[in-house]
């Protein structure tokens, strides 16, 4: 079952920013009907599949995949800076270090200087930037249920007491009410 022209843009449009009043009006949809007609055709079940079906094409393109996501937190947040010198403390060449150290690295600078003054010699200085970890550990963290949000609240009213008060408020209000309707 085949969409029709117009649909078949909107679900183009709307794979591109996933604004749907947007992609209905670059779709050809009119501005002043745009907003319900994307939610119309968001409900559509062959539009639904389309869009489904293109996010999922978009995503193996881009081959990102939770497992993938995972991986690369991993890389970043148990990141050594140790993996980037070889054993006689030089630098290993960028090109020989393996994606696993690689993406644990944010910048590499290269300062061409005179370190000693005077002896007439540039010397290269290379500055290398680690990728912060903690975010990353954080994001792991949190995957792997080992830090939970908790929300506290605090006050002397608990929740129910506050339910309780509120069913007295509504039962008075019905009774008042009524006693206006009956006399």
């Amino acid at each position: 079952m085949a969409l029709s022209d117009k649909h078949a843009r909107f679900v183009a449009e709307y794979l591109r920013d996933h604004n749907a009043t947007q992609a209905a009006i670059r779709a050809g949809y009119s501005p002043q009907t745009a907003a319900a007609q994307a939610s119309r055709l968001l409900r559509n079940v062959k539009v639904r599949a389309a869009v489904r079906r293109g996010q999922a094409r978009v995503i193996a393109e881009a081959e990102v995949s939770a497992a993938a996501t995972l991986r690369e937190l991993g890389r970043v947040g148990y990141f050594d800076i140790g993996q980037v010198f070889a054993r006689n403390g030089d630098l290993i060449p960028m090109h020989e270090l393996p994606p696993a150290v690689r993406a644990g690295i944010a910048s590499v600078e290269v300062v061409m200087k005179n370190a000693a003054a005077g002896d007439g010699k540039v010397d290269r200085v290379l500055k290398i930037r680690t990728t912060d970890k903690v975010p990353a550990l954080g994001l792991l963290a949190r995957h792997f249920a080992l830090l939970v949000d908790r929300v506290e609240v605090s006050g002397a009213e608990t929740l129910a007491e506050k339910i309780a008060a509120a069913r007295r408020r509504g039962a008075e209000l019905a009774a008042a009410r009524a006693g206006k309707q009956g006399g």
